[in-house]
């Protein structure tokens, strides 16, 4: 029997709305949170034959019968001992790693793309090359470096290197050494000058592209519960730009965020593997789930 295999808990509003879109679509689903391993699901791999089994309530299905895997949040791993320290979580990732990687199944997006997106230092001069336009950025920790940057560019913001946190703005006081010099003792930072006045989300699904305009007055259109959406058309080089994006890091499908100025220039923000779509494709009736739900099964 094949199988489409969703990581996440189906009681999660996006989890439920894919999971009932292929099953409309006519595949048989399975939902595997990882949280639940391995007190409540199990795994079997046997190297000599290369042959492996995932046992999922009550179910046993051969890494062979998985045909595409969804991923949209990969939940920490419990267990009854995890107080014992991280050798245990180590060795229940080291037990998933044969499925996690399993070449024969079609990840959506793989592995490897989810830990690509961690470095975004990286990623984003990775945009440079393949002909993206990025805002003014700054990534690091020395105060005099951050303090040159912020002098040069009159409005800025900041957000975590690694991600994981809604940008802020960079506010009157933390222009100054001693503020710089005290903060950036805990952790490296990423600046960036504020450009352009319209946000664009454009979700990348193969060679299909589904875009929307979103007009708020918030740095972040995800705190604005009132966020006004526009459906659009990329204009041919940012379309193409897009899809070199999602292929060159290794993604099949993937939502870019793109900063807008006046002059229409595009300012590429960043490319997300496992993005969020059930508020933009309520918003915009675009078919997110459904385009998402055939790169599942062909």
């Amino acid at each position: 029997m094949a199988v489409t295999l969703i990581v996440g808990d189906e009681k999660e509003y996006q989890i439920h709305c894919i999971a009932v879109r292929l099953r409309e679509m006519g595949s048989e689903v399975r939902c595997l949170q990882l949280s639940d391993f391995p007190l409540k699901n199990a795994i079997s791999w046997q190297p000599d034959c290369g042959q492996g089994y995932l046992h999922l309530n009550n179910e046993s299905f051969s890494f062979n019968d998985i045909k595409s895997v969804y991923w949209h949040r990969a939940q920490a791993c419990q267990s009854e001992q995890a107080t014992t320290g991280n050798w245990l979580k180590k060795e229940v990732q080291s037990a998933l790693s044969p499925l996690l990687n399993c070449l024969s199944i079609r990840w959506i997006n793989p592995i490897s793309a989810l830990q690509y997106h961690q470095n975004k230092p990286r990623q984003l001069n990775h945009a440079v090359r393949l002909g993206a336009v990025i805002p003014p950025t700054y990534i690091g920790n020395n105060p005099r470096c951050a303090l040159d940057f912020l002098r040069q560019h009159s409005v800025c913001i900041f957000k975590p290197v690694q991600g994981g946190a809604l940008t802020q703005p960079v506010c009157h006081k933390q222009r100054h050494m001693d503020h710089l010099q005290s903060a950036l003792r805990l952790a490296p930072v990423t600046l960036q000058a504020k450009v352009g006045t319209s946000n664009v989300r454009t979700f990348v699904l193969g060679n299909t592209l589904l875009s929307a305009e979103l007009k708020t007055d918030y740095l972040d259109f995800r705190e604005d519960s009132n966020v006004q959406v526009h459906v659009v058309t990329l204009p041919d080089n940012i379309a193409n730009l897009a899809r070199r994006i999602c292929r060159g890091f290794g993604m099949i499908w993937c939502a870019i965020d793109w900063r807008i100025d006046a002059y229409g220039q595009f300012y590429f923000l960043e490319a997300n593997p496992c993005p969020h779509f059930y508020r933009f494709e309520q918003l915009t009736g675009l078919p997110v789930s459904e385009e998402l739900g055939r790169l599942l099964l062909h």
